[in-house]
């Protein structure tokens, strides 16, 4: 999931308003998309779908070419849900389909941002092409189908249900455009229909699309799972001609909603909002342009790259090449994600011609989407109803804002997962909850000088984020779904759940604790949580907003603070949720808890952002003890570490989600902004640092005995904060950003990897990521490297084991011993996990370690090796100007 679809609010900034006291209206002008490309409420199950496949006389060539005429009369169906139905493609796939009396003509248009990336390692006939960039074609007169599939060089593959033995004879050729790639098939109709004319089959077809770094699925008809081979959720071909169209609307035209779109040289288009509802010379406070897309962008999109562009137009406009006078309209901060429009309407309340917003550049643009919301003098008529129970707490420098949710969407005590997308699908006008603040108290004559703090939309106080797959495992060994789950495919099947899998709609959701207490905050409860920039004392309210009209008109104590609240500045301290998962792989010794840590910048690229921790207090904790880090690879789940390396010690998991590639974010994330313009910070290294400080004070924690474990993650953080930690237990690299699965991760947080894009520090092309170069600059000394496995950097020019990492560890002298393959791993020797010891000493910050590189002991090979000799050792000395050590070396 590229970041857009993460960030579950909207927030905005607000501008500066008229100094009169009066009453002010905010209302919307146009409709916006109520679901964006990004979000993941899942629709209810549809019916699949059916489509009539029209007859030809004068068959296409087969050239993966789709320019021929007869395409232009073909039926036309369009992959628009992913597989499991949860969301909505992440690109756009269309299908046609032609016949004559031989053969079905199938051709597909597979848009693509990122044709660099396309993966077509298959070749030939009969291999499994759906490990590619791909269409898969399911079709036949019955559950008997055939299973037809082509990348984009023009593999093939064919097959009756999954017996690939079969063979059609069908014929099929590819071809790799600008931004997309295109393919055409013929299937002879009589190798499936056994000499009977087609009436009415079964189908569907199905996109692989891997260009992102992980498979994204699209279909036609979704089988709302992970499974292609459902024909029950199959739709329907109809072999008969279609019936008659509606007439299509006319264009170039579009109006809808006081809102008019014109097509424009030179650009995407031209928006125009009637403003004569607006009352003649009413002061204008705030206008701000909502601006949406068909497609979800991220930054391992090369749309992702691009500055949108919308200008002004203070000449009327009728078609042609927009006159353009003014300077393109500036996002509006802190979030990024819609214009400042407030110059350019107040200059048409005054007279000027209202030409509309010119969309000079935006790519995937959705036109009848755009919106214009304003904020105006005058008397607020037919608001929704207003928010009531406004109660706010501020600790540690956070501010936490609760209020009662009006209508809510959800009443029962306990829900799921599941229920919760089932809710957020089906509402029809659900409200929405701004927040504003102000030095003084804050009324319906006040209310525009109050600075917008935010906006959150239903369901605020669930925490969503917390459900993990781990869960999903422990149910399924208490008890599954089917008789021999477990046996038949454990590892394949259970590995392969995520937190978007069907079967995730299950999972019990729990409400927000934000005070120990009182326990989980009641139904029906929103929930926001503000950073203050300053220390002093501020007042609170919150409106109600429905389809951009907001309740302006009752501001009473119910909804608007007649008391201040005294504030400080800080980062705020986690809360505990309550306990965490037990059972099945879930029996260390001692209580598992449940943290949410609530952050805003630097700690997190968007205010109002929260994160889940798990931590594992070991029983009978006598004086200070160690702890564990650990990184979960991918930072796909905090609920279950995979290891756990000492007995006694406090074991500690952070969530990496959104993911972040266990560093941080670039600031265009979930904003309109291009990702080149952007700067990637250091957010989850920050984050993760500050829940350590907190549990080191809150905690029975050794502070100079504290071990990160993982892979690149571990090692990024122990590179970046050495002081932090006694030791790294490495099990593992990732090949960070050399891992072509891995670096899509990362693009969709970071940009795409260029010296344009930088972090915090300036360094540029993702040196951030860059391990053995982190290495060669450190100028302290760094904690103790254990390491299993072949070491990151594994490419041309370095050998296969010792890899990049390693090296440079050694050129730094700095204390690393790494083994990988079977006798060097023995050699590293393992922590004493009763004692927390390691070559007889308890390791901990003050411990001195020799860093041995050019050792006859190293060894680099492939499939065993070692790396700092492998040495344990004894009469370590260390004094003011000396030291000394005895090494003994293993065999």
């Amino acid at each position: 999931m590229g970041l857009i679809s993460r960030w579950c609010w909207v927030l905005m900034l607000a501008c500066a308003g008229a100094s009169a006291e009066a009453e002010m209206v905010r209302r919307r002008w146009g409709k916006a998309p109520k679901e964006s490309p990004s979000q993941r409420a899942e629709r209810p199950q549809a019916k699949p779908p059916t489509a009539y496949v029209a007859k030809t006389q004068a068959a296409p060539k087969v050239d993966g070419d789709l320019a021929d005429e007869v395409w232009t009369k073909a039926t036309v169906l369009r992959l628009e849900r992913t597989l499991d139905g949860s969301a909505g493609a992440a690109q756009p796939t269309e299908v046609r389909l032609l016949r004559d009396e031989a053969n079905l003509y199938v051709a597909c248009r597979c848009s693509e941002p990122l044709m660099n990336r396309l993966t077509a390692r298959t070749a030939g006939h009969d291999a499994d092409v759906w490990g590619d960039d791909s269409l898969e074609l399911f079709i036949g007169p019955g559950r008997g189908y055939y299973h037809f599939a082509v990348n984009p060089v023009g593999a093939t593959y064919d097959a009756r249900v999954k017996d690939r033995g079969w063979n059609s004879g069908f014929r099929s050729a590819a071809a790799k455009g600008v931004r997309e790639w295109t393919a055409e098939m013929a299937i002879p109709l009589g190798a499936m229909a056994a000499g009977e004319t087609p009436t009415e089959w079964i189908a569907n077809f199905n996109r692989n699309r891997r260009t992102s770094g992980a498979l994204q699925e699209s279909a036609w008809s979704p089988t709302y799972s992970g499974d292609s081979h459902v024909p029950a959720r199959f739709g329907k071909l109809l072999f008969q001609p279609p019936p008659p169209e509606p007439p299509a609307p006319e264009r170039p035209v579009v109006k809808k909603d006081e809102v008019t779109i014109l097509p424009a040289e030179d650009g995407e288009g031209v928006v125009r909002f009637d403003l004569s509802a607006l009352p003649r010379g009413a002061g204008i406070h705030r206008a701000e342009l909502l601006v949406f897309r068909s497609a979800l962008v991220s930054g391992a999109d090369d749309a992702g790259s691009v500055d949108i562009e919308v200008y002004p137009l203070f000449e009327e406009f009728g078609g042609g090449k927009p006159a353009v006078s003014a300077a393109p309209l500036a996002l509006r901060g802190p979030w990024f994600d819609r214009f400042d429009a407030t110059e350019a309407v107040r200059k048409w309340g005054a007279g000027k011609p209202n030409g509309g917003f010119y969309v000079k550049v935006c790519p995937y643009w959705n036109p009848e989407g755009t919106c214009l919301d304003v904020a105006y003098e005058g008397k607020p008529d037919q608001v929704p109803p207003q928010v009531s129970g406004l109660k706010v707490l501020h600790r540690a420098g956070q501010t936490f804002i609760t209020f009662n949710e009006v209508q809510p969407l959800i009443t029962a005590e306990k829900t799921t997962w599941g229920e919760i997308k089932k809710a957020l699908a089906e509402a029809k006008a659900a409200c929405s909850y701004r927040i504003y603040a102000h030095a003084e108290p804050i009324s319906a004559d006040n209310l525009h000088q109050a600075e917008l703090l935010g906006e959150v939309g239903p369901l605020s106080a669930y925490n969503v984020n917390a459900r993990n797959k781990e869960y999903l495992i422990g149910q399924a060994m208490i008890e599954s779904d089917e008789i021999g789950e477990l046996a038949e495919d454990f590892n394949g099947r259970m590995h392969q759940w995520h937190m978007d899998s069907p079967r995730m709609d299950r999972y019990p959701v729990q409400r927000f604790v934000i005070d120990e207490r009182a326990g989980a905050l009641p139904v029906g409860t929103g929930l926001y949580v503000h950073h203050p920039g300053s220390a002093g004392r501020r007042y609170y309210a919150m409106v109600c907003v429905r389809d951009g009209v907001e309740n302006t008109k009752d501001i009473s104590e119910a909804n608007a603070l007649r008391s201040p609240v005294d504030e400080t500045v800080g980062t705020g301290v986690p809360v505990r949720q309550g306990k965490g998962l037990w059972g099945p792989y879930f029996d260390y010794p001692g209580t598992r808890w449940v943290y949410v840590q609530w952050c805003a910048p630097p700690l997190s690229p968007r205010p109002n952002m929260y994160f889940n921790w798990s931590v594992l207090i070991p029983p009978k904790v006598q004086g200070k003890a160690p702890a564990e880090l650990y990184f979960h690879p991918d930072g796909y789940s905090y609920a279950q570490p995979g290891k756990k390396m000492l007995l006694g010690s406090i074991q500690i998991a952070p969530h990496d989600y959104p993911p972040s590639g266990w560093y941080g974010f670039n600031d265009a994330c979930g904003t309109l902004k291009s990702f080149k313009s952007g700067t990637v910070g250091d957010h989850t290294q920050r984050r993760i640092v500050a829940f350590l400080d907190w549990a080191q004070k809150e905690l029975p924690i050794d502070p100079d005995r504290i071990m990160a474990v993982g892979a690149d993650g571990a090692a990024g953080l122990a590179l970046s904060f050495p002081d932090v930690f006694a030791c790294v237990r490495i099990t593992g690299f990732d090949e960070g950003v050399l891992n072509a699965r891995a670096a899509g991760v990362y693009a969709d947080a970071w940009g795409p990897k260029s010296p344009q894009i930088k972090d915090g520090k300036g360094r540029g092309d993702w040196a951030w990521a860059d391990l053995d170069k982190l290495a060669l600059e450190q100028t302290t000394d760094l904690p103790l490297f254990m390491c299993a496995g072949p070491s990151w950097g594994r490419v041309a020019g370095y050998a296969k084991g010792r890899g990049r990492f390693y090296s440079a560890m050694q050129e730094a002298r700095q204390p690393l011993q790494a083994g990988w393959g079977w006798s060097g791993a023995g050699n590293l020797g393992g922590i004493d996990r009763y004692t927390g010891e390691w070559r007889g000493r308890v390791i901990s910050r003050d411990m001195p370690i020799p860093a041995v590189a050019n050792s006859t002991r190293d060894r680099d090979a492939e499939d065993s090796g070692l790396a700092g000799g492998g040495y344990s050792w004894r009469d370590l000395k260390e004094e003011a100007d000396s030291f000394s050590v005895t090494l003994i070396g293993r065999e």
